[in-house]
């Protein structure tokens, strides 16, 4: 299951360095091509701050040119050129046709915010992303400096947990692994505990550690 394609999704705000550099680490360490991506909205056919002779399509023009400077200087550092993109629509939609059309093996983005009500409904781009990508994704939180030391799998002993074994051990081979399963005890184990002479202290702690 090797990586050749990482698509990094950028929305070009705060974050985007840490998301741009892990993704960098990322293709380094797997010589990976690099596919870029920021999706933003058409602008207002009718807003009153715009001059009212300003040609729309030049302005989308100067716009993409724009953020296709900031995603080269972001992923400048990449080994190879990254393959840019800048797109109108809705950014899980451009994603998920992205990674599909370049058969990317990991797509990489930020955790984002919900910034309107659809989305604290529906989920943030990559709430929804992560739902429907066609491939694994890594949502960066934190800065990155050296490749994964450690990662820590959710399993429920699923296919899909399986899958995300297998991955995790595929995008940091050097990486120690830990597998998490959890469940939950219902409270009659605690009346049977009571009936097998269980003390309140060993009860409490029980309880404690739920």
């Amino acid at each position: 299951m090797p990586i050749r394609t990482i698509l990094v999704a950028l929305a070009l705000e705060d974050d985007s360095k840490r998301i741009a550099d892990r993704a960098i680490q990322l293709a380094k360490q797997h010589k990976a091509q690099l596919v870029t991506v920021h999706v933003f909205e058409n602008p207002p056919l009718h807003d009153a701050s715009l001059p009212p002779l300003i040609d729309l399509v030049a302005l989308t023009g100067m716009l993409e040119d724009q953020y296709a400077d900031q995603l080269q200087s972001l992923l400048g550092a990449a080994d190879k050129p990254a393959v840019t993109h800048v797109e109108t629509g809705k950014p899980h939609e451009v994603i998920e046709r992205l990674a599909t059309s370049y058969n990317a093996d990991l797509i990489v983005i930020g955790p984002g915010v919900a910034k309107s009500m659809r989305e604290r409904v529906f989920g943030s781009t990559a709430d929804r992303v992560v739902r429907c990508a066609p491939c694994p994704v890594l949502v960066v939180r934190k800065e990155s400096h050296a490749p994964y030391k450690h990662i820590a799998v959710g399993v429920d002993f699923s296919e899909h947990a399986q899958a995300a074994a297998l991955w995790a051990s595929h995008l940091s081979p050097m990486a120690t692994r830990e597998l998490i399963h959890v469940f939950d005890i219902p409270l009659g184990f605690e009346l049977a505990m009571r009936k097998a002479g269980t003390s309140q202290t060993e009860i409490d702690q029980y309880r404690d550690a739920r």
